[in-house]
C-alpha cells in the first residue's frame, strides 16, 4: 500500500521534475533541493534538509542580498525571482 503521507504517484501537478522539492519556486537548482517525494515524506525531507541543506541555501540568500543593498541601497524587487535567477546563473557557471 502507498505510504498516505507521499505525494501521490498518479497526482497531475508534479512539484518538480523527476518529484524533486525545491525551496521557494518551480525551477529553482537542484543543489538546493529538499529531495525527492518518491523517497520520503515532505515532513521528513524538511528535516532533513534543514540539518543538511538549510546552511547553503541561507548563504546563498544572504550573498544576494548583500550584493542587491551594495548595488542599489534598498531596492524594491522581487526578491524570489532574484534569488531564483541568480541561484539558476551560478548552477549554470558551474558546468
Amino acid at each position: 500500500m502507498e505510504n498516505p503521507h507521499r505525494w501521490p504517484s498518479n497526482h497531475g501537478k508534479r512539484p518538480s521534475p523527476a518529484w524533486e522539492v525545491v525551496p521557494w519556486q518551480y525551477g529553482f537548482p537542484r543543489r538546493f533541493a529538499l529531495g525527492n517525494l518518491r523517497e520520503a515524506p515532505l515532513a521528513e525531507l524538511a528535516r532533513r534538509w534543514l540539518e543538511t541543506g538549510y546552511q547553503e541555501f541561507n548563504a546563498h540568500c544572504r550573498d544576494v542580498h548583500a550584493r542587491v543593498v551594495a548595488e542599489a541601497g534598498l531596492p524594491l524587487l522581487n526578491w524570489y525571482e532574484r534569488a531564483g535567477l541568480e541561484a539558476a546563473a551560478a548552477a549554470h557557471d558551474a558546468r
